[in-house]
């Protein structure tokens, strides 16, 4: 039968079916050594970001770095850092050293605060400064960065005290925290000299109006 007497008696042919394209196998996950090298980069992608002035691609940057710095298998870092056993830290057992990864991480955190600086969010700067700082206590300029936000949030008292303490523990700084010290001296002397202006201009308007009262007293 022709395919034109096919037609005719109303026969559809039925199209070929392709067969669906397999399922891709998923990517393997990735090994810790890899995570941390991706980390580095996105650190480094960040810091590039920074340096052009987009702080917002700068901290999304900084944002992935910290996905895959956090929370590593401690055990697959023993091995990729030539260490043996288990890297925890046991109740009475000597503090373990900072490791590569920490280091990292608390510096991400730190440059992150140094975006939110940039866009005035001090808010958000400290947070990422006190994370910083949790992660590795001797990133100083996570310290720095979180004095800096607190006085240019306002909070002068703060961050005055801070940094007095902070000096006292660390006599040979080398980041300028006199220098931003002595900012912050000069503004709580600034709110105390306005403090005490406001309080003299109400006691002498309190005077007035005693002395006017009593002199138009009448009986």
């Amino acid at each position: 039968m022709s395919s034109q007497e096919t037609q005719q008696q109303g026969v559809q042919t039925t199209p070929q079916q392709q067969e669906p394209a397999p399922t891709p196998a998923p990517s393997p996950p990735l090994t810790t050594e890899q995570k941390v090298q991706v980390g580095l980069e996105n650190k480094d992608r960040g810091n590039q970001h920074f340096q052009r002035g987009d702080y917002k691609s700068a901290l999304a940057s900084y944002h992935l770095a910290c996905l895959y710095l956090s929370g590593l298998d401690q055990n697959g870092l023993s091995r990729l850092m030539n260490l043996s056993g288990d890297v925890s830290q046991k109740e009475g057992e000597t503090p373990t050293p900072l490791r590569q990864d920490q280091k990292i991480l608390s510096q991400v955190r730190s440059n992150m605060a140094a975006c939110y600086i940039k866009q005035s969010n001090y808010e958000k700067a400290i947070e990422s400064c006190e994370k910083a700082i949790k992660i590795d206590p001797s990133n100083l300029k996570a310290s720095f960065r979180k004095f800096q936000s607190l006085r240019l949030k306002g909070e002068i008292f703060k961050a005055k005290q801070g940094l007095e303490e902070f000096l006292i523990h660390h006599p040979d700084e080398q980041l300028g925290f006199s220098s931003e010290l002595k900012l912050v001296q000069q503004q709580v002397r600034r709110k105390q000299q306005e403090a005490d202006t406001v309080w003299k201009g109400f006691l002498s308007r309190g005077s007035s109006v005693r002395d006017g009262s009593g002199s138009g007293a009448s009986e």
